[in-house]
């Protein structure tokens, strides 16, 4: 994708879709825009985005540098507060047995439940320890957990909760989906 876009690096994050009524798209934002900067800390891949916006105050302005039409542009945003069930770490609510997952997740947005055709899933937002170890990547879909479909932060929690040794994920990842085992700390 990098050289079809007319960049040296694959350092950014693709914007795929528009998102009808946000705050992105009212600022100008389009489908085929790649983010490469937010307050002018460089993206690295698109689960980065979602975090530095997240930890932003709602009616804050994200500065975006933006790669458009083989050319870099700025695109100033306002941030608007997500109506949805916040981001959750896996891992700090799982310390009844000591599992630590290294994940926070949060609920698909309305968008990526039409995009993807369901409702089932949560998005990584931010990754490291066993997760990072295993495989899980930002941005990932978790659809499953131990051959059962995933439908909320809280099914996750439980899952790591009842887990001995380790977790089957089924990620959504693009779309292929695969098989990440996660040892529980």
């Amino acid at each position: 994708f990098a050289k079809w876009f007319g960049r040296g690096s694959p350092a950014a994050a693709l914007v795929s879709d528009g998102q009808g009524d946000s705050p992105a798209e009212k600022a100008g934002l389009m489908a085929g825009d790649v983010i490469l900067s937010v307050n002018g800390e460089p993206i690295e891949q698109f689960g980065e985005v979602s975090a530095i916006v997240s930890s932003m105050r709602p009616g804050s302005e994200a500065h975006l540098g933006v790669w458009r039409d083989r050319k870099e542009i700025e695109i100033d945003v306002r941030v608007a507060e997500l109506e949805e069930e916040p981001a959750r770490t896996a891992s700090q609510e799982s310390k009844q047995k000591g599992a630590q997952l290294g994940m926070v997740v949060r609920p698909l947005s309305d968008q990526e439940r039409r995009q993807l055709d369901s409702d089932a899933g949560v998005v990584v937002e931010q990754v490291s320890g066993p997760a990072a170890l295993a495989g899980v990547q930002p941005g990932d879909i978790i659809v499953g957990v131990n051959g059962e479909p995933l439908e909320s932060v809280d099914e996750l929690r439980e899952a790591v909760e009842q887990a001995d040794e380790s977790v089957a994920l089924l990620v959504r990842r693009g779309d292929a989906q695969l098989f990440i085992p996660v040892r529980v700390g």
